[in-house]
């Protein structure tokens, strides 16, 4: 009696959960997106808005209902293979028939980038003059580019082939996510939870219709991810040109994702210092005189953090990389010797010496650099007092200065320190300065 009782339990909660997972499928893909309708011309343009506060209930049900059916082991009752293969039919038939049955009209930057593709077709350049969309978006050319081969092969205008390229880009997406899920995961349960997700998560797939670079770019992002990952578990170089043909296409589809590849390159690159050839390959760069190489071994040097290769903290090597890097007109390396020379405490201090360097990189643009120059004019205890020069200085840094620039900018155009008195500006200034967040601010 027990075991029947169980069972009609486990059927009556399982069927309950498929019932809600489709209607919940249903409301997101219906209801979190609004779409603007033209009631004039008849169309559906690229516009989402979203209503995060159905978004959020429906995700926090959605967690539920995987607890549920985590709980009563039906997840386990079904083959992995089985649930991929259901998700991406669905992936597919929800997407094609939402590129199929809305047909949206391209706006805003999707339908300037589809125009520039068309024109660039017809040999005409002329949005890359001055004035035209091209030439202040340069960023733009990637995708442009991208589109101009789909429409010199199948005429121009037709995005509907790119719509295409973007359902094949989504599965990749959730392919490379599915394949992440396994590895960080390292259980199929993850792996089953994973797929559950991905087919409650409808947005994507509102994306397929967009004549621009967002999932492209994102699927090029994860694979090179997935590719990254595979060369440091495997140690084989396909792996890392892979990533790097996929960071280099990301960023050439859709420039945002630059962020996430510079980090993922940065992992990598320190990876291969810590291995003899790197290191022998980043030694030969600085022998040829490539400044930021310099600065690179300089600091392995001052710091002693290559343990593993027998690399030691050793002062003099580092100086005399610096000064080879300053040779090569390296900002940074004029930056960091003038500081060690300023402050004395690694090497023989010469305050005039270590300001000359220092004077050098704010001259090449380094922006820490000139922070410092307009602190030394504005104080005058080491040079003449000079508030002009401070101004100048400080106004040089500008945003890429951070927070600490642009708040001396400001307190100068509201002082009248250097310049006169422009209350308007320091107000500008400080509406810039509310806008950095603390990951682009130097504080």
């Amino acid at each position: 009696m027990r075991k029947i009782i169980d069972s009609v339990f486990r059927n009556i909660v399982v069927w309950f959960s498929l019932i809600l997972v489709s209607f919940l499928a249903a409301v997101s893909f219906l209801f979190t997106s609004v779409f603007e309708w033209d009631e004039s011309n008849q169309y559906l343009p690229e516009v989402i808005h979203y209503k995060s506060d159905i978004f959020i209930i429906t995700l926090a049900v959605c967690v539920f209902i995987i607890f549920l059916l985590y709980r009563t082991k039906y997840l386990e009752r079904i083959s992995l293979i089985s649930m991929k293969i259901f998700l991406f039919i669905s992936v597919l038939v929800l997407s094609l028939g939402w590129i199929f049955l809305t047909r949206p009209v391209p706006v805003a930057d999707d339908m300037m980038v589809s125009n520039a593709a068309v024109q660039f077709l017809n040999n005409d350049y002329s949005m890359l003059q001055k004035g035209g969309y091209v030439y202040q978006y340069v960023h733009q050319l990637g995708i442009i580019w991208l589109l101009e081969q789909i429409y010199r092969l199948f005429g121009a205008g037709n995005y509907l082939v790119y719509q295409m390229l973007n359902v094949l880009a989504l599965c990749v997406v959730y392919g490379c996510l599915l394949k992440l899920s396994k590895k960080f995961f390292k259980t199929e349960t993850a792996e089953r939870i994973t797929v559950v997700m991905l087919f409650m998560f409808c947005v994507p797939i509102f994306y397929t219709t967009f004549v621009y670079g967002n999932l492209i770019g994102l699927a090029l992002s994860l694979l090179g991810f997935v590719f990254l990952l595979e060369y440091f578990e495997n140690r084989k170089l396909r792996y890392a040109v892979a990533f790097v043909v996929c960071a280099v296409l990301a960023v050439l589809v859709k420039s945002n994702y630059q962020v996430a590849m510079i980090a993922m390159a940065a992992v990598l690159f320190v990876d291969c210092m810590k291995s003899k050839k790197g290191w022998n390959l980043l030694c030969l760069a600085a022998d040829h005189n490539y400044g930021f190489a310099c600065y690179l071994l300089a600091e392995a040097y001052r710091l002693g953090e290559f343990k593993s290769m027998k690399i030691k903290r050793d002062i003099n090597r580092c100086a005399y990389y610096l000064q080879k890097g300053i040779k090569a007109l390296n900002d940074d390396c004029m930056l960091l010797y003038g500081q060690l020379l300023f402050v004395g405490t690694e090497i023989s201090q010469d305050i005039s010496k270590g300001i000359h360097y220092i004077h050098m990189a704010a001259q090449n643009g380094n922006p820490k650099a000139q922070i410092i120059m307009s602190g030394l004019f504005f104080e005058g205890k080491l040079v003449e007092k000079d508030d002009i020069k401070a101004f100048y200085w400080t106004k040089k840094a500008g945003v890429r200065g951070g927070r600490p620039a642009l708040r001396q900018l400001a307190y100068f155009y509201e002082e009248g320190i250097g310049v006169a008195k422009d209350p308007d500006k320091a107000n500008k200034v400080w509406e810039i300065y509310d806008q950095l967040t603390p990951e682009e601010s130097s504080e």
